[in-house]
């Protein structure tokens, strides 16, 4: 993996943009919901979950094989691709949680600072999940 930065937008932010050979996309959405990315995203993960504190509604939340899902997706990239896309409805909380784990876990910038509305659960399962995969 060759990923020098790492974005975070709102879904209608990333509904616009355009994909590109250098770039991965990681969609988060509630399950269910239409996502509306142009066609083209080479490198695209799409993963459905809510925020942690609706679990206890019933609701479905991150778990350790959505987490093993991005390790596995950024272990596939290639190291053409420099740009990882990161967003959720809000471009907050579950993408932001997601981009500041794996900005301290790889070292690689955040474009815009971390949240402070993270998701403690997204940040413990996806931290143990980069160590136990030796994710390095």
């Amino acid at each position: 993996m060759n990923i020098k930065k790492i974005f975070r937008f709102l879904r209608i932010e990333a509904e616009k943009l355009q994909p590109s050979p250098r770039a991965a996309m990681i969609s988060i959405a509630h399950p269910g919901q239409k996502v509306n990315l142009k066609e083209g995203w080479e490198y695209l993960l799409s993963i459905r979950f809510y925020e942690s504190e609706c679990g206890s509604l019933g609701y479905r939340i991150f778990t350790k094989e959505d987490a093993e899902k991005i390790l596995q997706f950024l272990k596939d990239i290639p190291d053409s691709v420099q740009v990882l896309a990161i967003h959720c409805e809000a471009g907050i909380r579950r993408s932001g949680t997601i981009a500041s784990v794996l900005s301290e876990f790889y070292d690689i910038p955040l474009k815009e600072k971390p949240t402070d509305w993270e998701d403690p659960v997204i940040r413990e399962i996806l931290t143990a999940v980069l160590k136990d995969g030796d994710a390095k």
